[in-house]
């Protein structure tokens, strides 16, 4: 086939047009058995004068490089100047031709994108901005260019970065509108820009796509029934819906119900783990357009909105994302008191619990979480808090301590400390119960940053809404129980450090001056070792709040021998001393502090 080029040459030699054009032909019909090694046969016909041969030229280009191994003998300077070049021909043919060499060439060949570069971008996005004359629109020419367009910058991030400085994003949307109205014949063009977009979004950094091409994407979500092109659609949907802006817009748009629409027509051919992916992120979807304030009140309409309705009828669904989606969205709309209410009284806390209660000891958590997270919300709200409480949820939750998935441990916990807030009697059965409260201060020590964050919580929290002291030994028979409320002091949160505070200061108030064992306790917790800590590491910021907590109990500990002599021997005394010089808020109280120094650890001290 060598000799075929050569033979090429020799025609171009001799100026022989048609035989030069004749045998390129012959390159093009045989271009499979070709094994380019090197690009000079090709170099001087790229810049031939010629419109015939220039267009039988990119066409032989072209076909050659369908062949991977010929790609790089054609990924050189003077090969891929002269094409882009060529995508100035005023000769439709050749401009057409050389798009298609263009977008072989770059197939897989991260040498041809660079070479080719943001000059060969540029020619394509001109020549696409022409193509929307009806008079003069050719859609193989504008097929072509976005598949090349998609092959050059594909994997690319400096010429995908350029895409987004050429604001081509607004560009593609005109195109897709152009061609939306006869989508079956255009359904690659529109897949090309799709995909382009979906690859320009992962360089969008604190931006976002124009809100009109957001918009086009769900009315080719509307027509496509190509499930890679919808695919695309809810993968750069999913990312957008990020902007609140965006997840509004999303939802005047009918997003929500189109893809329940969708999923309710196609979600019987689920049946593979592509399809399973993405219905996943058809729900996912739906879930986050109702992260949005916004667009959450308009969906949920007062409770009579079509897509709160059409989330309640996925509650009774069998498949389990169906129902989770379901679950999320409720929790999704339970943001604020009124709604919250609102849901419990309209039942929806009874049916959640009726599926928390089937799903309690299931092995997929999915749903566990979903349920957990909502029920949470649903229990913010005084009113409902008893309400959820008679319907057993204590019990029910109760029943999934032994779960050992700390992602549901973690709600769990979080759905216990919303409900037990100013329930008293409640707060009183479970701080009583042994074995729960040492599954508690288990919890204390996981490695799950948020259990163990939580699970001292709910301990301080249960300790608050007793109100019954005689309630507290039960708490001291478990060991690491105290020191688990200390170690929670020295967290970098404040509502964390006084939740602590609270819970030692009403320990020490009802059990330090008795026959417990609070105070060898807090002594085997290092309590003036982590007050210290405490002091020094986030003294300055302290607010009054929680300073007045910390001198109640060293007052309280003062008053108990082996804690004084502890506090004596510490630096608490010392870190005192220097907060406050540092601390503002310190200044109400300066001179209870100095006193405070002055009569169990005489110094020498300036007084502000």
């Amino acid at each position: 086939m060598e000799e075929l080029l050569e033979e090429v040459m020799t025609c171009i030699a001799s100026e022989d047009c048609e035989s030069t054009e004749k045998k390129l032909m012959r390159v093009v019909k045989n271009s499979s058995e070709f094994k380019v090694k090197k690009s000079g046969y090709f170099d001087d016909l790229l810049v031939h004068r010629d419109n015939r041969i220039l267009r039988v030229t990119a066409d032989a280009i072209a076909e050659l490089c369908k062949v991977p191994e010929n790609r790089p003998a054609f990924s050189v300077p003077a090969v891929t100047n002269s094409m882009v070049n060529l995508l100035s021909n005023a000769n439709a043919d050749v401009v057409m031709h050389t798009m298609r060499a263009i977008g072989n060439l770059c197939f897989e060949n991260s040498v041809a994108r660079k070479l080719i570069g943001r000059r060969g971008l540029q020619a394509l996005i001109d020549i696409l901005k022409k193509q929307f004359d009806p008079e003069t629109v050719d859609n193989k020419t504008v097929c072509i260019c976005c598949g090349a367009m998609m092959n050059l910058v594909m994997s690319d991030d400096d010429l995908l970065k350029a895409c987004i400085e050429l604001q081509v994003a607004k560009l593609f949307e005109t195109v897709i509108k152009h061609n939306i109205a006869e989508f079956d014949t255009m359904e690659n063009t529109i897949g090309h820009l799709i995909f382009v977009l979906n690859m320009m979004c992962e360089h969008l950094i604190d931006a976002w796509l124009p809100l009109s091409t957001v918009e086009v994407l769900v009315d080719v979500l509307k027509v496509s029934i190509n499930p890679e092109i919808s695919c695309m659609c809810l993968e750069v949907l999913r990312i957008q819906s990020e902007s609140d802006e965006i997840k509004l817009a999303l939802a005047h748009k009918g997003t929500c119900e189109l893809v329940y629409d969708l999923v309710q027509r196609y979600g019987s051919h689920v049946d593979d783990e592509g399809s399973r992916s993405i219905l996943k992120m058809a729900c996912d979807l739906i879930v986050v357009i109702l992260t949005g304030d916004a667009s959450m009140e308009f969906l949920y309409d007062n409770g009579k909105g079509k897509v709160y309705e059409q989330m309640v009828f996925w509650l009774n669904s069998e498949d389990v994302d169906l129902l989770s989606t379901g679950i999320l969205a409720i929790g999704n709309f339970a943001r604020n008191d009124k709604h919250c209410i609102q849901l419990v009284d309209d039942g929806l806390a009874k049916k959640l619990l009726g599926i928390l209660k089937y799903y309690s000891n299931d092995a997929d958590t999915k749903v566990q979480h979903a349920l957990l997270s909502t029920l949470r919300n649903l229990s913010i709200p005084s009113e409902n808090k008893s309400k959820l409480l008679d319907e057993n949820l204590v019990d029910i939750l109760l029943s999934m301590l032994n779960i050992n998935q700390s992602p549901v441990e973690f709600k769990l916990l979080g759905t216990l400390r919303m409900v037990v807030d100013g329930q008293e009697k409640t707060a009183a059965e479970l701080i009583e119960r042994t074995d729960f409260v040492g599954k508690l201060v288990d919890w204390c020590y996981s490695e799950h940053l948020g259990v163990r964050g939580e699970a001292p919580r709910l301990l301080a929290w249960l300790i608050k809404n007793c109100h019954s002291p005689t309630s507290y030994p039960s708490v001291l028979r478990i060991p690491k129980s105290v020191k688990c409320l200390v170690e929670m002091m020295c967290s970098m949160h404040p509502v964390m450090q006084n939740e602590a505070l609270l819970a030692l200061n009403l320990l020490c108030a009802s059990c330090l001056t008795g026959s417990t064992s609070l105070d060898v306790m807090l002594l085997e917790a290092d309590i003036c070792k982590n007050i210290s800590f405490m002091l020094d590491k986030y003294g300055e910021k302290f607010q009054e709040e929680t300073v007045s907590n910390i001198m109640t109990l060293l007052d309280q500990m003062a008053r108990n021998k082996m804690l004084l002599a502890d506090i004596r021997t510490s630096t608490v005394l010392n870190s005192l001393s220097n907060l406050v010089s540092c601390n503002d808020h310190i200044e109400l109280i300066a001179e209870r502090i100095i006193r405070y120094i002055d009569e169990y650890h005489p110094i020498t001290t300036k007084r502000p």
